[in-house]
């Protein structure tokens, strides 16, 4: 935007009826509307208008209104596109049914160009699995380390890290049917020893529990 005697020029963005921005050329005084109040600054010198913390919804073309003494013009600016940063919200592991695989899932808010991972800052195990957007990895249980994941766009990037450690193997039912098998077989047998030595007790009170248990 230049400045010209008995010029005023107005700003407003193309997908809104009305300006955000009205500087006066004659008075050198310049104020802004809406809630680009306080986020709009004007370098008169050079004719630059700066949006501070720019938001997703300044996207959009913005046109000057260039109105003189007997004309009128428009100057368009190129479209921009305001991309809003990646934040990493949470980063977790679940067991998958069979205690076999883990998934990793990162979650985030933000544009996301990329999703990237490591484990101990190099390369994936092998069978691992990825996703469609990559925001998910699955990997062996047994493949501990420590995980980490980057997620970028063009204008930001951010990082998370979790340590994969191993599970306790299950037990399997047929070892734990085992184990109850041989409770039960350790108990029979010493019900029937107790019933032995009660027998014998009663047949000869004097015989010590020892011979009863080891006859001569």
């Amino acid at each position: 935007m230049t400045c010209v005697a008995e010029r005023t020029c107005l700003l407003r963005r193309l997908e809104e009826a009305a300006p955000f921005l009205d500087y006066d050329c004659d008075l050198h005084y310049w104020k802004t509307f809406n809630n680009y109040g306080h986020r709009t600054y004007l370098n008169i010198s050079s004719g630059c208008a700066v949006i501070r913390m720019a938001e997703i919804k300044d996207s959009g073309q913005y046109i000057w209104r260039l109105i003189d003494k007997d004309v009128e013009n428009h100057i368009t600016t190129p479209r921009y596109r305001i991309i809003d940063k990646v934040s990493i919200t949470s980063l977790d592991s679940s067991l998958n049914n069979s205690r076999l695989t883990t998934s990793l899932r990162v979650q985030f808010t933000g544009e996301m160009d990329t999703v990237t991972w490591t484990r101990d800052g190099g390369d994936l195990p092998e069978g691992h699995q990825l996703s469609e957007f990559n925001d998910t990895l699955t990997v062996r249980s047994t493949d501990c380390g420590t995980y980490r994941v980057t997620v970028t766009n063009s204008v930001s990037e951010d990082h998370a890290q979790l340590t994969l450690t191993a599970e306790p193997a299950p037990v399997s039912g047929r070892f734990r049917f085992s184990r109850i098998a041989v409770s039960i077989m350790a108990a029979a047998i010493c019900a029937v020893l107790l019933g032995v030595f009660i027998k014998r007790k009663k047949l000869n009170p004097d015989i010590s529990a020892w011979n009863s248990l080891n006859p001569v």
